[in-house]
C-alpha cells in the first residue's frame, strides 16, 4: 500500500480530504490579513511562560491561530491531555511541540501532529525534546504523535520532519513509551510506503530505553551509547510496521514479547542522516548495531522474565540481524532461519527451530527451555550446556539430532514421538529423562555417566543398539511398559541411589551393575546377556533372561527369576529386604567360597527360599541365618534350598554364633534345611555373680514358648546375657532396706543431739533449759556405697525436718518429736531409682546420776516407696513402675561416764537396733515386671566412742559451747538386704542388695550459740559415716526455744 496527500488514514482519525477545510481557510484568511501574531508561544498550554521546573498542561480547544508550543525552560513536565491538540501553521511550518530545555518529561494523551490544520508541501516536525547537554528525558505517549516526509532519498539532510526527535547528551538518559501510535504523513505530491517514513530519532549519545506496547508505523534510529560497555535498550509487546537501528558499536538489548510483531513492505536500504550517526534501518527489520556485542531476547511478558510456553511469537533470523547473543525466556517462538548468534540461552519457553543453525552456531546453555524442530532431520552440532534446569528436546518431527557435546550438572529431557539422536558425546552429570519416543544413543554419542536414567512414561525408549560399546550411567529408573534396546551393547549402572525399574531390557549384550547404589527390576527382561552385580544390590522381582553373576561385594536378593544360571561369590539373600520370599533359578545354582547365603526367618516358621530347576553345587561359603525386622528367632526346623537336580557339597559354617541357641544344617538329596534349637548352656551358665545366676536359673522355670524366654535365649552374646540378667534382677529393691537403715542411724543420732546438749547436767554454768523446750531441726545427708560383681553402686540422698519438745529436771529428761524425710536410692547401673517418703513419731529420755549418764530412745517410721526401673537388653526397653509400703522400727540404750574436766569429755557405749520391713511388691509396665515377697532385715550396732562438749565463748549476752563424738560402730547379723520376686508363670528367685559397713567410723561435730536473754539456742552440727566402701555425711540445723 502506498499513501499520498490525497488519500491517507489515521488512526482514531477522521479522514481528512485533500481540500482544504474551514479550518485551514481560517487561518489562511487570517494570515493573509495580517492578524496572526507569530510571537505567540502556547496553544492553550498554560502555563504559557513556565519556569524552570513547572508543569505544563495542554487542554482542548486548539487555537487556530497559535497552535504550537515552544519553552527552552528546564526540568518541565508537559501534560497533553486527552482531547488536546498541537500542530503547527498551515503554510508556514515548524515543530508542533518544541521543548529544547534540560530534563524534560513529556506525557502525551492527546494529539501532536504537524498536518492536522492542512497538508501543504513544507516539511514539519510533531516533536523536538532536548539538547546537547547530558540530562533525563522522559517521553510517554498514549494518544497519536505524527510527523511528515517527503521524497526520500539515499540520504536525509537532517531530522526536520519526526514525529519524536530526542537530543540528548552522553551519560544522559532518554526514555520513551509508546502506549498509542507513532507514524509521519507524507507532504503532498510525496507517494511513499508509511513504513519507509523516518518517525522517531534519538541521537546525541545518551542511553536510550524504548519500550512499544502500541503501534510505531515507519522507521525508527537510535545513535550509539557514548558511555562505553553501555548500550540502548528496547522492548516490545506491540506492532512495529517499518524498522530500528538501536546503534552501532555497542552493547544493545532488544526485547520481543510473545503477541508483538516487526513487518515492513518498504525500501530495503539504509538510510543515513548526514553530520548526525543516525542511521535508519530497512522496513521490517530490526537492526541490532554494526559491531557491536548484542543481545535478542524472547519472552511473553514485558516486565520480569515471564514463565512457561504460553504465548507465540516469531523471530526470523532476516527481521533481527547483527545481534550476537540469543535469550529465550518464555512463551513459544517460532526462531526460524539461519541465525548468526555467537551463543543462545534457553532459559524457559520454547524455540521452534528450521535450520541447523537457527539457534546459531555457538554454545547453547540450557536452563528451562526447549527445542523443538519444525522439520525432520535437524542436526544440531552446537556444543550444549546444561545448567540446573536443563533442557527438553520436544521431538514432534521423526528425527532430530545433537552431534555436539552435552555437558553441565542438568538433565537433558526428551519429550514427544519422535526420536532423539545423540552423537556427541555426554558428560554432564544432571542425567536424562525418557518421557516419550526414543532416545537412541548412535556413533559417537553417550549417555549422561554420572546421572541417573528415567524413563518416566509408558512406551518411553532408550535405543543403545547402535552405540559403539558399552554406554554407562548412574541410577536406572523406569515405569512398567518403559523399555531398553541393547542390542548387542552393554548397559553399566553405576550409581549410588536407588533405581527402580520397571520395564523391559532386550538384546544379547550384558547388564552390569557397579556403585553402592540399588537396582530393582520388577519387569520381565528378556536379554540373553549376563547380568553382573560387582557392586552394591541388585534385587530381582521380575526376570532377566540369562546368567547372573554375583561377584565379591554384590548382593542378589528377590522373589524373581534368573532365567539362566545362578554364579555367587558374593551374597545371595531370597526375598524381599525384610519380607520372607523364594528365588527362582531356572539353571544351576553355584555357591563359591567367600559367599553368603542370606536366610531370614520369622517366628511362625517361615523362611526364604530360593528354588533351583537345576543342580545346586555348593562349594563352600556361609549360611547366615537372619531375623525378620529384629523379631526373635523360633526353635524349628526350616526349609531353604531346593534343587530338582540334586545337591552337591555343602557350606563351610553357619551364622549366628549365639549361647543360648544353635542354627544347624541339615542336607538332604535335594533339599538343605535350617534347623533352630537350643545349646547345652543354661540361661545361668553365663552368671558371674550369685545374683546373675539367680535370675538365670529363674528365667529356666518359665514355659517354653513364653515372650520373656524366647527373648532371652536370643541374646546374641554372653556379655549381653549378663547384662540382661543385671537389668532383670531387681536389686535396687533390695538395696533400698540399707538405705533406710542409715536413715534410721541418722534419726538415731536426732534423739541423741538432744540429750546430750551443752551444759545439760553441769550445775556450775548458766543452764539453758527450763521446764519445757520447743525445737526444729533440718537435716540433709549424701552418699554412697560402692558395688561388687554381684550388687551394683548405690547412691543415696535424703532430707527431713523434725520438730519435738523435751522437758529436763536436775536429773532427768524426757522427750518426744515427729517428723518427715525423703530418701532418694539410686542405682545407675541397673536404670534404677526407688524414692521413699517416712513419717516419724519418737520418744527419748535420759537420767543422771552423779557422773553416769543413761540414755534411750526409740522411734516408729512409716514408709512409702515409689520405685523406678527401665528394663534395657536387645528387642526390650520395658519402663516399670511399683508403689507398696513398709516401716522401720528402731530403739537404742546408751550408758556415758561424764569427766570432771573443763572439756566435758564424756566416754559412753551404745547397743542400737533398726529393724526395716516392706509389704508386698508388684510392677508394671511390661513382661519383665517383678513380684516381690514381703520381707525385712533386723541389725544390731554397737558403738564405742567418747564425746566432748567444750564451752568456748562466755558472755554476758550469750554463750557459744563446741560439741563433737569419734566412735566406732559396729554392725552384727547378717548385712545383706535380700528381697524375693518372681516373674510371671516362673519360680521365686532371691537377690541380695547392696550392704551397709559392718564397721565405720562415726562422727559427730558441731557448736551451739545460746542467747539466754532469747531463751534461744541454734546448733549446727555435722555427721558422718566412714567405711573402706561406704560414705555417708549429714548436715543439720536445730533451732530450740526455752518456756520456763
Amino acid at each position: 500500500m502506498k499513501i499520498n496527500a490525497s488519500n491517507r488514514d489515521v488512526t482514531d482519525q477522521k479522514p481528512r480530504s485533500g481540500k482544504l477545510s474551514k479550518l485551514s481557510m481560517s487561518i489562511l484568511a487570517a494570515t493573509c490579513a495580517g492578524l496572526l501574531n507569530t510571537n505567540t508561544a502556547n496553544a492553550y498550554c498554560i502555563p504559557a511562560f513556565p519556569q524552570n521546573g513547572d508543569v505544563v498542561t495542554c487542554l482542548p480547544p486548539t487555537d487556530p491561530l497559535a497552535p504550537s508550543y515552544f519553552s527552552a525552560a528546564n526540568n518541565l513536565t508537559v501534560n497533553v491531555e486527552s482531547g488536546a491538540y498541537l500542530s503547527v501553521l498551515l503554510g508556514l511550518g515548524g515543530t508542533a511541540l518544541a521543548l529544547p530545555g534540560n530534563n524534560i518529561t513529556l506525557n502525551n494523551n492527546g494529539t501532536i501532529d504537524p498536518s492536522l490544520l492542512g497538508l501543504l508541501n513544507i516539511l514539519s516536525t510533531g516533536t523536538f525534546i532536548g539538547n546537547a547537554n547530558p540530562s533525563n528525558v522522559n517521553v510517554t505517549n498514549n494518544g497519536y504523535m505524527s510527523g511528515t516526509s517527503g521524497v526520500l532519498g539515499v540520504t536525509l539532510a537532517d531530522l526536520t520532519g519526526m514525529a519524536l526527535a530526542v537530543q540528548n547528551g552522553v551519560g544522559g538518559v532518554t526514555n520513551i513509551v509508546n502506549n498509542g501510535l507513532i507514524n509521519g504523513v507524507p507532504l503532498i505530491g510525496a507517494v511513499l510506503f508509511p513504513d519507509d517514513i523516518p518517525v522517531l530519532a534519538a541521537f546525541g549519545g545518551a542511553k536510550v530505553n524504548g519500550i512499544n506496547t502500541g503501534t510505531i508505523i515507519g522507521r525508527m534510529a537510535f545513535q550509539s551509547n557514548g558511555t562505553a560497555g553501555q548500550g540502548n535498550t528496547f522492548i516490545n509487546s506491540g506492532d512495529i510496521v517499518g524498522g530500528l537501528s538501536m546503534g552501532g558499536n555497542s552493547v544493545n538489548t532488544f526485547t520481543a514479547v510473545t503477541g508483538s510483531t516487526v513487518t515492513g513492505t518498504g525500501l530495503g536500504v539504509y538510510l543515513p542522516v548526514l553530520g548526525l550517526g543516525v542511521l535508519f534501518a530497512p522496513t521490517g527489520v530490526i537492526d541490532g548495531g554494526f559491531g557491536g556485542n548484542n543481545t535478542l531476547i524472547l519472552q511473553n511478558s514485558v516486565t520480569g522474565t515471564g514463565s512457561g510456553t504460553a504465548g507465540v511469537g516469531s523471530a526470523p533470523s532476516g527481521t533481527y540481524i547483527n545481534f550476537q547473543h540469543l535469550v529465550l525466556n518464555s512463551g513459544t517462538w517460532n526462531v526460524s532461519g539461519p541465525g548468526s548468534y555467537f551463543d543462545a540461552v534457553l532459559n524457559g519457553g520454547n524455540a521452534i527451530i528450521d535450520t541447523n543453525t537457527s539457534l546459531g552456531f555457538g554454545l547453547i546453555t540450557g536452563n528451562g527451555g526447549i527445542i523443538q524442530p519444525a522439520v525432520t532431520g535437524l542436526d544440531l552440532g552446537n556444543p550444549i550446556l546444561l545448567a540446573a534446569g536443563g533442557l527438553t528436546a520436544l521431538v514432534t518431527e521423526p528425527l532430530l539430532t545433537l552431534s555436539g557435546g552435552i555437558s553441565g550438572a542438568g538433565a537433558l529431557t526428551k519429550a514427544g514421538a519422535g526420536v532423539l539422536l545423540l552423537t556427541g558425546a555426554s558428560t554432564n552429570t544432571g542425567g536424562t529423562n525418557i518421557a516419550e519416543g526414543t532416545l537412541a544413543v548412535g556413533a559417537g554419542g553417550s549417555l549422561s555417566p554420572n546421572g541417573p536414567l528415567n524413563l518416566t512414561q509408558p512406551g518411553a525408549t532408550l535405543d543403545i543398539s547402535a552405540a559403539l560399546g558399552a554406554q554407562l550411567i548412574g541410577n536406572l529408573n523406569g515405569v512398567d511398559g518403559s523399555q531398553i534396546l541393547l542390542g548387542a551393547n552393554d548397559l553399566i549402572i553405576a550409581g549410588i541411589g536407588t533405581g527402580i525399574f520397571g520395564g523391559s531390557i532386550d538384546g544379547t549384550g550384558d547388564l552390569i551393575k557397579n556403585g553402592p547404589g540399588s537396582l530393582i527390576l520388577n519387569g520381565i527382561n528378556p536379554f540373553t546377556g549376563t547380568t553382573t552385580v560387582n557392586e552394591g544390590l541388585l534385587q530381582l522381582n521380575g526376570s532377566v533372561g540369562g546368567d547372573v553373576l554375583v561377584n565379591l561385594g554384590g548382593r542378589l536378593e528377590g522373589v524373581g527369576t534368573v532365567g539362566g544360571d545362578a554364579i555367587v561369590n558374593g551374597t545371595i539373600a531370597p526375598g524381599l529386604g525384610l519380607g520372607i520370599g523364594t528365588l527362582n533359578v531356572l539353571g544351576d545354582l553355584i555357591q563359591n567360597p567367600g559367599s553368603i547365603f542370606e536366610v531370614q526367618v520369622n517366628p511362625f516358621g517361615q523362611s526364604d527360599l530360593i528354588q533351583v530347576a537345576g543342580s545346586a553345587i555348593l562349594n563352600g561359603g556361609l549360611v547366615n541365618v537372619i531375623s525378620v525386622g529384629g523379631l526373635p528367632f523360633v526353635m524349628g526346623t526350616y526349609g531353604i534350598l531346593t534343587a530338582t537336580g540334586g545337591v552337591s557339597g555343602t557350606f563351610a559354617g553357619i551364622l549366628p554364633v549365639m549361647p543360648f541357641l544353635s542354627f544347624n544344617l541339615l542336607y538332604g538329596p535335594n533339599n538343605v534345611n535350617l534347623q533352630i534349637g537350643r545349646t547345652a548352656l543354661p540361661i545361668s551358665g553365663v552368671a558371674t555373680s550369685p545374683n546373675q545366676s539367680a535370675v538365670g536359673n529363674a528365667l529356666e522355670t518359665l514355659p517354653n514358648g513364653s515372650l520373656l524366654k524366647t527373648l532371652i535365649l536370643n541374646l546374641p552374646t554372653i556379655q549381653s546375657a549378663q547384662e540382661a540378667l543385671n537389668s532383670l534382677s531387681g536389686e535396687a529393691l533390695a538395696s533400698v532396706t540399707s538405705s533406710l537403715i542409715t536413715a534410721g542411724q541418722f534419726v538415731e543420732n536426732t534423739m541423741l543431739n538432744r540429750l546430750t546438749s551443752p551444759m545439760d547436767y553441769q550445775k556450775d554454768l548458766n543452764r539453758p533449759y527450763g521446764a519445757i523446750n520447743f525445737w526444729a531441726e533440718g537435716v540433709g545427708n549424701w552418699g554412697h556405697r560402692d558395688g561388687t560383681n554381684n550388687y551394683a553402686r548405690v547412691r543415696v540422698n535424703s532430707g527431713g525436718i523434725f520438730i519435738g519438745a523435751d522437758a529436763n529436771t536436775d536429773v532427768t529428761r524426757v522427750g518426744v518429736f515427729g517428723g518427715y524425710s525423703e530418701l532418694r536410692n539410686k542405682v545407675s547401673q541397673r536404670n534404677s531409682v526407688v524414692d521413699v517418703d517416712t513419717y516419724y513419731l519418737g520418744l527419748y529420755g535420759s537420767a543422771r546420776m552423779d557422773r553416769w549418764v543413761v540414755r534411750a530412745g526409740g522411734a516408729y517410721g512409716w514408709n512409702e516407696f515409689d520405685s523406678a526401673r527401665h528394663v534395657v537388653f536387645p528387642r526390650v526397653d520395658e519402663y516399670l513402675r511399683a508403689d507398696y509400703n513398709g516401716n522401720t522400727a528402731q530403739a537404742f540404750l546408751e550408758a556415758a561416764y561424764a569427766l570432771d574436766n573443763s572439756w566435758l569429755i564424756e566416754p559412753f557405749a551404745r547397743l542400737s537396733d533398726i529393724n526395716v520391713s516392706t509389704d508386698t511388691i508388684h510392677e508394671r509396665g511390661g513382661i519383665t515386671a517383678l513380684n516381690g515377697w514381703a520381707h525385712h532385715q533386723n541389725i544390731a550396732f554397737t558403738t564405742l566412742g567418747a564425746r566432748a562438749t567444750p564451752l568456748l565463748v562466755q558472755r554476758d549476752t550469750y554463750n557459744i559451747s563446741g560439741h563433737g563424738m569419734l566412735g566406732w560402730n559396729h554392725a552384727y547379723d547378717n548385712l545383706n538386704p535380700y528381697a524375693t520376686f518372681s516373674f510371671p508363670e516362673g519360680g521365686a528367685f532371691t537377690v541380695s542388695g547392696n550392704p551397709i559397713a559392718r564397721n565405720a567410723l562415726a562422727i559427730n561435730a558441731g557448736i551451739d550459740v545460746l542467747v539466754p536473754a532469747k531463751s534461744v539456742t541454734l546448733t549446727l552440727n555435722y555427721i558422718g559415716q566412714l567405711a573402706d566402701r561406704v560414705q555417708q555425711n549429714g548436715v543439720m540445723g536445730v533451732a530450740s526455744w526455752r518456756f520456763n
